[in-house]
């Protein structure tokens, strides 16, 4: 693997970051030892400060900017476990964002433990992520100095024959299901329980968040442009009747596949992006309601509205925090190879001998049904902070990993479309539990073994013609 080392900024502003994150970071590790954690102004701007740090490395930092799928999957991991904070600090309305219920871990005293305890994580994670070996070596570079048509990859038309086809499909079953069911603005807790029991529309939207994802790793420009066209129409359905997420997550990752497969990223296209966000998200929450009338394109209340929206997430983490303090213990992977068997099982008519064992089903220990969880979540109410923390180390490697073979082109076309395909799951990852994972990589082998067999059997017809 080669000698590692922290990149060596010459940028005084990136080594001033560094420095405050880690006095962060050994702040941080001393409330969590100290008998009694409360939630305020200043736990509350050293959260701040660790993400308008953590933001600013991002942009600053090569080893991460220039790492497409890494930038994605850390800033969005601070916005999840931090947004709240941030636009609670500025605004105590926030308090009634939510039903009062769902409000009720503002009063909790986990709730700072919960923050503590990810920001210990993520400033691990951004650590992590400045380690370099020989390989990321190009990571110090900018994308205007090195030969792009050295690495530029053209793609393949039978990816385009296998994606465009299922995205088509998908996009129908949901239009089908919209216009069959009158969804369109309706309230969201009506949408959920009439399609709650529709298989088949959510396991499309698993078909085409894998489509499109292997179509930008692997299609060609005209084939991305025919996916793009189709993702846009699908996804007005979907903030129709209220869904975000299932856009959010395969855009960001698209986001990011684009920017390492055309070496095009620029800081303008980012903030574009973050604009759009700004206004949608906040939009797409009030239609939910049925309120538009409350909707404002104040960019500022957007902007608090976004945070709180994403960093809502640090509910249930806080409810896992407080279970755990109760005096239950870690799990030790039992949650992630319980979603494993019961998936297994169930195909055989069974299900899971752990199914029962409440501990095991994060869902079964909610204070509330329907609540998302987050990776960092699971992998404390798993293995706690250290095995959270040692997961982080892999997982900072293994993405630069992936960026470094993707923008180099070092990489075979089947890894390609595996790769590309399994990091849509992993950025779901960030604000949901893994008990999806299985699913979706049930369908990553089908779509990738689909695309073998049509490679082989074109391959087949063209030596027999000759």
């Amino acid at each position: 693997m080669g000698r590692l080392y922290i990149f060596r900024s010459k940028n005084v502003v990136h080594s001033l970051l560094r420095i405050i994150n880690v006095t962060l970071l050994l702040f941080f590790i001393f409330l969590l030892s100290s008998d009694h954690v409360q939630m305020n102004d200043v736990l509350s701007m050293m959260v701040i400060t660790a993400t308008i740090t953590g933001v600013l490395m991002v942009f600053m930092n090569p080893t991460i900017y220039n790492s497409g799928i890494l930038m994605m999957a850390y800033a969005y991991m601070l916005i999840t476990h931090n947004g709240f904070v941030i636009a609670y600090f500025f605004d105590n309305n926030y308090i009634n964002f939510k039903s009062e219920s769902s409000m009720a871990f503002v009063k909790s005293a986990s709730y700072p433990v919960a923050i503590i305890i990810a920001n210990i994580i993520m400033l691990f994670f951004a650590l992590f992520m400045e380690v370099q070996n020989r390989h990321f070596y190009y990571l110090s570079y900018g994308y205007n100095d090195i030969d792009i048509k050295d690495n530029s990859y053209d793609g393949d038309i039978l990816v385009n024959i296998i994606t465009i086809p299922i995205m088509m499909i998908s996009m129908m079953i949901l239009i089908f299901v919209v216009v069959r069911y009158s969804l369109w603005a309706g309230r969201y807790s009506n949408i959920i329980a009439i399609t709650k029991n529709l298989t088949i529309l959510h396991h499309s939207i698993i078909w085409m968040s894998l489509s499109i994802a292997m179509l930008f790793a692997a299609g060609t420009r005209k084939g991305i442009f025919i996916g793009i066209t189709i993702f846009g129409i699908t996804s007005i359905f979907h903030f129709s009747i209220g869904n975000r997420g299932e856009v959010l997550y395969t855009a960001v990752i698209c986001f990011a596949l684009y920017s390492l497969r055309y070496k095009s990223i620029k800081r303008k296209q980012v903030f574009i992006a973050f604009i759009a966000l700004i206004l949608l998200i906040p939009f797409v929450r009030i239609l939910r309601s049925g309120g538009m009338e409350t909707y404002s394109f104040s960019l500022l209340n957007s902007f608090s509205d976004l945070l709180c929206e994403i960093g809502i997430q640090v509910s249930p983490f806080t409810s896992i925090v407080e279970y755990i303090q109760s005096g239950h213990s870690h799990v030790w992977g039992m949650t992630y190879i319980n979603d494993f068997l019961d998936f297994i099982l169930r195909r055989f008519g069974g299900s899971s001998p752990y199914m029962n064992t409440t501990e095991y089903v994060i869902k079964s220990i909610m204070p509330k049904q329907g609540l998302g969880f987050s990776i960092i979540a699971e992998l404390f109410y798993n293995f706690g902070i250290v095995g959270a923390v040692i997961f982080f180390a892999f997982y900072s490697h293994f993405l630069k990993k992936i960026d470094y073979n993707f923008f180099y082109n070092k990489i075979s076309i089947n890894q390609r479309l595996f790769y590309s395909m399994l990091m849509v799951e992993l950025i779901n990852l960030t604000r949901n539990d893994a008990s999806t994972l299985p699913v979706n990589l049930v369908y990553i082998l089908i779509f990738l073994l689909l695309y073998i067999l049509l490679r082989n059997f074109a391959r087949k017809i063209n030596s027999n013609k000759k």
